[in-house]
């Protein structure tokens, strides 16, 4: 695979200090296809950085794997509201029903736009069933 160096390479950046290499590297891997990079974007998923966080969530959308549904259910608790939007997202890529329940509750989010992705991630498992 001509691709496992840089992957290899995008995981280990994210273990760096810097908050942007790490968020560059959670970005890299969200554009990265297979399975091998979902359990490096659930750690990425718990970042300290909410920048970091996004784009992990973003990175897990449209992947059809059980393992990200309990970590991004999770995730539509962060404290960030940008978090909350793309686990959101994700969450109603995933054709998970179990994420029904946390998309309706975000639905009544405070922030509007958590509550607009979350009406796009309640129309995106009507979609995917």
């Amino acid at each position: 695979d001509q691709m496992a160096p840089v992957t290899s390479a995008l995981v280990q950046a994210l273990g760096d200090d810097d908050r942007g290499v790490r968020e560059h590297a959670a970005m890299g891997l969200a554009i990265t296809p297979g399975a091998e990079v979902i359990e490096p974007l659930l750690g990425a998923l718990k970042d300290r950085e909410a920048q970091v966080r996004e784009k992990a969530a973003i990175g897990l959308a449209f992947r059809r794997d059980p393992r990200i549904i309990d970590p991004l259910l999770a995730a539509m608790d962060d404290s960030d509201s940008q978090v909350r939007e793309k686990a959101a997202i994700a969450l109603g890529a995933s054709g998970e029903a179990r994420a029904i329940p946390a998309l309706t509750k975000a639905a009544r989010d405070p922030d509007s736009q958590v509550r607009e992705k979350a009406v796009a991630g309640l129309v995106l498992l009507g979609l995917l069933k």
